[in-house]
């Protein structure tokens, strides 16, 4: 009897302690801890001791040690997880031209995000460089890597697979991954606009192009400007001569860089109005200093929404970018978990000059008002549904290395926009470049822009 009075208490035993542990076990159920700051959330209720502000966990501060780390106390009063971006600019600021529109729309997305931390490195383009600086973000804590130049691509994408919780982004890129993305806009419609313009400025009807980095983004631009120009005059013709990088990195020859004396190769075979994509103004300030000679030629200024600065007399206008909308969007998304690395952005131009992304600014000292009139009502096109297919809408044919021409209402694809090797008709090369009076002959896009697709 002694035997199983002792079963019977083990049993009652174990049976008072499963009935304990099922009530410990309701208990943390129905007390779950919520989500920390800088979590992912969809309510309050996600949260510990925080709400949810669109998307993310945070909780209201007055000062720094109101915020448990690694959170902050930023400038919008809430406790958050800083996102760290580290940038590599191809170029300086101090060059103007692209990267400073970059280093712009930094300074936007930094006054329009109280999260967002910031680092920089300029002048980053060869491999080693870009490994090292990689390298150097990481170790402080950096979440997200933005390179601003196509020609940096292969390189991040090295970085990319050695830091899988890190995110990367390359302007330009035209590739994705699983934490590698690209982000772009539709610049061809801006230099549609500024061919437009230049038809309607030049005398010669023939225009000049001071060509950088030979890739599928800028003979695009090209070809986009020879047709904006042909739209407005079939006669026109675009003489091209090429840098070969986004700027001229050698030491001047003779006190001068390669981008003005290619301007002024130009202008010495009869072009008179000079677009280019390099990375500065150079290309500007030349015609400017013939127009002061007594030349009456033209410029169209690049990337920067002030480039006519550089030419004040002479300047038709600028196509330019602005960056800080989209960064902005783009951080954003990152900082609640929105983004989505696959999703390839390429910015169509609106009418919204404010928020675009592209545009293209007359300078109405030099045009008039009837050109500025004209390029307005062309934006306006350009930005409607389906205008972003406008500057690339047939009929039209290739100087050749396309294999057929491009039919009446048929639209060049994006994807062959995106490996444009190919020149439209009209672009036009003199057959000896150091002979101005040497015949010209139809250009064809040099075999390198195969390698940068």
């Amino acid at each position: 009897m002694r035997v199983v009075r002792r079963r019977l208490g083990a049993l009652a035993l174990t049976s008072a302690l499963l009935f304990v542990g099922l009530s410990a076990c309701q208990l943390v159920v129905s007390d779950e801890v919520g989500k920390g700051i800088g979590e992912i959330c969809q309510s309050d209720g996600d949260c510990q001791a925080a709400r949810c502000n669109r998307n993310i966990c945070a909780s209201t501060c007055s000062v720094a040690t109101d915020c448990p780390a690694p959170s902050t106390c930023t400038s919008a009063g809430l406790c958050e997880v800083p996102l760290k971006v580290g940038f590599l600019y191809v170029g300086v600021v101090e060059d103007e031209g692209w990267t400073l529109t970059h280093e712009q729309g930094r300074k936007e997305a930094m006054s329009a995000l109280p999260y967002l931390q910031t680092d920089v490195a300029t002048n980053i383009f060869l491999p080693d460089d870009i490994a090292t600086v990689v390298d150097g973000f990481v170790q402080k804590g950096t979440k997200v890597v933005v390179a601003n130049s196509f020609s940096q691509r292969e390189s991040v994408k090295v970085a990319a697979a050695k830091y899988p919780d890190v995110k990367f982004l390359v302007c330009s890129g035209n590739e994705t991954g699983e934490n590698f993305g690209t982000y772009f806009a539709r610049m061809e419609q801006a230099y549609y606009i500024a061919g437009y313009v230049s038809a309607q400025a030049t005398k010669t009807k023939r225009l000049g192009f001071v060509g950088s980095y030979i890739t599928p983004e800028v003979v695009r631009h090209v070809n986009a400007f020879t047709r904006g120009a042909r739209r407005f005059s079939p006669e026109v013709v675009v003489e091209i001569r090429w840098e070969g990088f986004w700027f001229d990195l050698d030491p001047p020859v003779g006190g001068e860089y390669n981008e003005t004396l290619l301007a002024r190769s130009l202008l010495a075979s009869g072009c008179d109005v000079l677009a280019h994509n390099m990375d500065n103004g150079r290309v500007v300030r030349a015609v400017e200093a013939a127009r002061a000679g007594g030349k009456n030629v033209y410029s169209i200024g690049n990337d920067n929404r002030d480039a006519c600065n550089a030419g004040p007399t002479s300047c038709l206008g600028t196509s330019y970018w602005s960056w800080g909308t989209l960064y902005t969007q783009l951080f954003d998304q990152m900082h609640r978990g929105q983004w989505d690395p696959a999703i390839s952005v390429n910015d169509p131009i609106s009418a919204n000059t404010t928020t675009s992304t592209v545009g293209f600014a007359v300078n109405n000292a030099v045009t008039g008002p009837d050109i500025a009139i004209s390029a307005n009502e062309l934006l306006a096109s350009l930005a409607r549904p389906g205008g972003a297919a406008l500057p690339f809408t047939g009929p039209f044919c290739s100087t050749g290395q396309r294999a057929s021409c491009v039919a009446a209402g048929e639209a060049v694809s994006d994807k062959e926009l995106t490996t444009m090797c190919w020149f439209a008709e009209g672009v036009v090369e003199r057959s000896d470049p150091a002979d101005s009076s040497s015949a010209d002959r139809p250009a064809l896009v040099p075999a390198q822009c195969l390698t940068q697709q």
